[in-house]
């Protein structure tokens, strides 16, 4: 989230509320040396337009009309498309600006500027492929990728983990604590307990910490649900290129049998809503229940007359567990209406893509830079809000099911580990994370009773 001024100082107009400028901090600069420039976030932009070629989900873009950039500056303006502007907080989040001088160099072009000049679809294709594969593990050694922040990837370990170890070209505030070792999925939890390398786990859902050596005396375990939301994208094209269409599957999807679902499958009280901005802890979603609920609404003959004999393919990552069981669901709730739902299992390493190999695409999902025809986000007023609900509805590109289950447990002499309802997750202020001798006196907002279903 901008403005983060070790990064980028942030001006809006005070004139015109669509033109943004930005003033790279001359101190930025990658773990390889290579300061920061305008052109890194050009090619965001660039990877926004082009998702074919990018396998990008940049929404928030889409209210974007213009970025000026000269290669190599450290200034640049956005330009938002008449009317926007308000959310200009959402670009350029965490994870999203790649190093352009790393991407165009794999890519073998000159320059984004270049590239996005020209038009030439085969340099464009190859800064996507390069885009994509910068940060891919199995296809990049991850020490040679150059880094913003207080880490940098130090190795790839025998086993798959990563080591990270302070940048020494980060000008902020130095990491509190150094190595910190990643395990990613699939990694041996009780061998990792037996050796006592947890400090903090992002579990998978069904965990039992009990069953992996993780002891509740030792550390603090949540199962509180996130605000993210397990969320249906739907295709442009095909089936769900009319409105019509979109609003009848949603309206066959049976809530409670998937609320129940996620629950059982991952020791979890999920919640189901029908918004898409404000999520289910916002102060102001208690106002907003009335019309969550009616967003909810099942109606079997609405669907039934709209796509009886219909196929409805659902993309998935396969990996978890818990969009087999929501698809099975929506499944068995959908055939009431003669509408016949194909499970898609995908692969992180092939994703295929959105209206070509599936109609819909099961993901979880923040509001946080989505939801790019609206012009709220659950920061505004109320009544900015209930207009922006309904429109989205209306237009029903997405469709929101369930609250994200999650999983957690923190050592309990392990300081200021602090969840993120949005994408970053636990990893938002890992470099504030502190190994202490103690279990401090302040309860870590991770520490919270065990929900059972």
């Amino acid at each position: 989230m901008l403005p983060n001024r070790d990064l980028v100082e942030v001006t809006p107009s005070e004139k015109h509320q669509e033109v943004v400028d930005y003033k790279i901090n001359p101190k930025a600069k990658y773990s390889d040396g290579h300061k920061v420039v305008c052109d890194d976030f050009q090619l965001t932009k660039l990877a926004s337009e082009r998702a074919d070629l990018f396998a990008s989900d940049l929404p928030i873009y889409h209210q974007v009309a213009e970025l000026y950039c000269a290669p190599g500056a450290d200034r640049f303006r956005v330009v938002f498309k008449p009317g926007f502007g308000q959310r200009y907080r959402e670009l350029f989040s965490a994870g999203t600006v790649l190093p352009a001088h790393s991407v165009t160099k794999r890519a073998e072009v000159e320059s984004v500027t270049a590239a996005t000049e020209s038009g030439v679809e085969e340099d464009l294709a190859r800064l996507g492929k390069a885009w994509q594969e910068l940060f891919d593990i199995t296809k990049t050694d991850p020490a040679s990728v150059p880094t913003f922040g207080p880490y940098r990837i130090a190795e790839k370990g025998e086993q798959g983990q990563l080591v990270l170890r302070e940048n020494p070209e980060w000008a902020g505030d130095s990491p509190a604590q150094v190595p910190i070792y990643v395990w990613g999925p699939g990694a041996d939890l009780p061998k990792l307990a037996e050796d006592h390398q947890i400090s903090v786990l992002d579990a998978p859902v069904k965990t039992d910490f009990a069953a992996a050596g993780i002891a509740s005396e030792k550390f603090s375990i949540s199962r509180q649900p996130s605000d993210r939301l397990d969320t249906l994208s739907l295709a442009d094209t095909g089936i769900f290129a009319d409105e019509g269409a979109r609003h009848a599957f949603s309206a066959c999807i049976d809530r409670k049998a998937l609320v129940k679902t996620v629950s059982e499958f991952s020791r979890n009280r999920v919640t189901a809503t029908g918004l898409r901005v404000v999520p289910p802890s916002a102060p102001t979603h208690p106002r907003l229940r009335a019309l969550s609920g009616a967003h909810m609404n099942r109606d079997i003959p609405a669907a039934k007359g709209a796509l009886e004999g219909a196929t409805v393919r659902i993309g998935y990552l396969k990996e978890h567990e818990r969009y087999a069981k929501q698809v099975e669901s929506i499944k068995n709730s959908c055939a009431e209406a003669g509408i016949t739902v194909e499970a898609v299992p995908l692969s992180a390493a092939n994703y295929g893509t959105l209206g070509e190999d599936y109609d819909a695409l099961l993901s979880t999902l923040s509001g946080f830079g989505r939801n790019g025809l609206s012009k709220a986000n659950q920061a505004s007023l109320l009544p900015e809000l209930l207009r922006a609900e309904k429109e989205l509805q209306q237009a029903m590109w997405t469709i929101p099911l369930t609250t994200e289950p999650r999983a957690i447990a923190t050592l309990k002499n392990v300081d200021n580990v602090v969840d993120n309802p949005g994408n970053v997750g636990l990893s938002w202020n890992m470099d504030r994370w502190v190994e202490l001798d103690h279990i401090p006196e302040t309860t870590s907002p991770t520490d919270t009773p065990t929900k059972k279903s």
